[in-house]
């Protein structure tokens, strides 16, 4: 792996990481202590009580979407790959069906309740589950086939797909920086950068994952083209760098700070 290779990679696991720890400390401490209730501090509807299957459904969906942006960055290395394949096929079935069940869980969730943002964002977020959902049952379908170049092919459509929970908060703080949140409705969630964000969090990293799958080998690119995705992805490595700080400074720190300095 390039420098900038690893520094990407490192984004990414940190992220998940991060990611990993608010929803292990805010939702699952909430949920051990039995405060269902405080999962409604940031999303308003995700509980409500006697609606146990949409409750069940969001509570695996974001226990299982955790995992898969744990296990991701780790199915990329190649040492891994190559030095431990028994561990690599272990990770990659937990993460398969992780996926499968952040898929199933978001839409049982989505088509029992509904979104804060109604149509267009059930819209948006069901398309995603749908599309985490496929191609996690083709990743598997191609590994147990042993048709590893498909199999690689999609497990990378899975990984774009996957990190989209972890992206859409990064994408929100980038716009509170640059814009104010402009165009954000806090009531209604159908701003217009809500309606742009209901599909942005994932459209734009699945495009660059087919392009990168159609890219020629890296030694038959041409200069300009080596150049161009050098640049295209150390400025992606900082925006996404500077993103995740905010998130985890203004999303993710003051309810995991309410939860570990609680007064007892």
């Amino acid at each position: 792996m390039s420098l900038l290779s690893r520094g990407l990679w490192g984004l990414v696991a940190v992220g998940g990481l991060l990611w990993v720890a608010y929803i292990a400390v805010f939702y699952g401490g909430r949920a051990l202590l039995g405060d269902w209730w405080a999962w409604n501090a940031i999303l308003r509807n995700l509980h409500r009580e006697g609606e146990v299957a949409a409750n069940l459904g969001i509570g695996v969906h974001l226990a299982a979407g955790a995992l898969i942006t744990l296990i991701g960055p780790l199915q990329l290395l190649p040492s891994i790959r190559a030095a431990a394949p028994a561990i690599h096929r272990a990770l990659g079935r937990i993460y398969v069906f992780a996926a499968l069940a952040a898929g199933i869980g978001g839409s049982l969730f989505i088509l029992l309740r509904g979104t804060l943002g109604g149509a267009p964002m059930s819209l948006g977020f069901g398309l995603y589950g749908a599309l985490v959902t496929g191609a996690a049952i083709l990743t598997l379908r191609y590994a147990r086939r042993r048709d590893l170049q498909r199999h690689r092919r999609w497990a990378i459509r899975l990984f774009a797909l996957g990190v989209g929970s972890l992206l859409y908060r990064v994408e929100y703080s980038l716009w509170a920086l640059f814009t104010g949140m402009a165009g954000h409705d806090d009531e209604t969630w159908r701003g217009g950068i809500d309606l742009v964000m209901d599909f942005f969090f994932y459209v734009p990293t699945l495009a660059v994952a087919e392009l990168y799958l159609r890219l020629p080998p890296t030694d038959a690119r041409p200069p300009w083209l080596r150049g161009g995705l050098v640049v295209a992805l150390a400025l992606g490595g900082l925006l996404g760098a500077v993103g995740l700080a905010l998130a985890t400074i203004a999303w993710w720190w003051p309810p995991v700070e309410a939860v570990l300095f609680a007064p007892s």
